[in-house]
């Protein structure tokens, strides 16, 4: 996915950077269930974006299997939003919960459409040669020598849906940067330590939105 070393390793801390603050968060017990509850889903997205940028191509069963995961995550977030009425916020994790599940189906259809480019079909080429012109004429016209492909990843609407989530990621950076500079600025001396917690988990969020923003644009 992302080919620079250098920029692996960056993602790779973006994420990693989210992982420590959600497990602190998680460590503190502060906040009710619901919170940790999110912080404890953001902890397994965090960790599942830092394999993703080694190992973007998963195997297609555990691909199918993460991306159900990250669909009931949503549906998790989903029900929190109704229960608690906190509907953009809510609405926001679900989202970011259900770009995963998109990525993981985009990544494992483009992980079938490169298997199916194997060595063996490779070493069928020879004798499909000594085949007639005509057998010839009809094997070019077949969707594998096209490269065609039905996958969801090489789908005509998967560049735009890519694109989009690039934009709305990077919109929600700026978002959250701005909430937590804005916020702990703002706050008094008496406001200011609960502030910082505040705008630690802000800034979080802007570091999520940003390797996510990363990570989409590198499937473009």
């Amino acid at each position: 996915m992302i080919e620079n070393v250098c920029a692996r390793w960056l993602v790779s801390l973006l994420f990693l950077g989210v992982a420590l603050v959600a497990v602190y968060r998680l460590t503190q017990r502060r906040g009710g269930r619901v919170e940790q509850i999110t912080w404890l889903l953001h902890l397994a997205m965090a960790v599942a974006m830092a394999v993703m940028v080694w190992q973007p191509t998963p195997p297609v069963f555990g691909s199918s299997v993460l991306a159900l995961a990250f669909l009931g995550a949503a549906l998790v977030f989903v029900g929190i939003g109704v229960r608690t009425r906190q509907f953009r916020i809510n609405g926001y994790h679900a989202l970011m919960m259900m770009s995963m599940a998109w990525m993981y189906v985009a990544m494992s259809s483009g992980h079938d459409q490169a298997a199916g480019m194997s060595p063996a079909s490779s070493a069928e080429e020879p004798a499909a040669m000594s085949h007639s012109m005509p057998d010839m004429a009809a094997m070019t016209t077949s969707p594998r020598s096209t490269g065609e492909s039905s996958s969801v990843g090489s789908a005509w609407f998967a560049p735009a849906v890519n694109w989009t989530l690039v934009g709305f990621f990077a919109a929600a950076t700026a978002f959250w940067l701005y909430r937590c500079y804005h916020g702990v600025a703002r706050s008094g001396e008496t406001q200011r330590r609960r502030r910082l917690l505040v705008g630690a988990g802000q800034l979080c969020q802007a570091t999520m939105a940003l390797g996510a923003t990363i990570m989409f644009a590198a499937m473009l």
